[in-house]
């Protein structure tokens, strides 16, 4: 199990429903936004600290009972371009920080 001083979740998120709470359905929601990890040291290389937390966002997706292949992260090139998400991708979405989707399984 992972350190959970290194993730933090935001029950409120977990209530969230579709288009307002109209629907009678309720999503499921999983959520949980890591913070700095003590022991990666990412003050290298751009390149050599993605590779750093590459592993260590997976073992997070795991935990949260995601597939892996499943992430999706940003470049994050402290812009304000945002991008919609509709599949999982192998790479950082190149020139954006933030990502949004609606897309079921898909972790960001």
């Amino acid at each position: 199990m992972l350190d959970q001083n290194l993730w933090q979740t935001f029950p409120s998120l977990s209530r969230l429903t579709p288009h307002g709470g109209r629907p009678a359905r309720q999503l499921e929601f999983v959520n949980a936004f890591t913070l700095r990890h003590p022991d990666i040291d990412v003050q290298v290389d751009r390149e050599d600290a993605l590779t750093r937390l590459w592993a260590w966002h997976q073992e997070i997706a795991a935990e949260l009972g995601f597939s892996p292949s499943r992430l999706v992260t940003a470049q994050q090139v402290h812009g304000r371009d945002v991008a919609v998400i509709n599949e999982a991708h192998t790479d950082a979405v190149p020139a954006v920080d933030g990502l949004i989707s609606n897309t079921p399984n898909i972790l960001l």
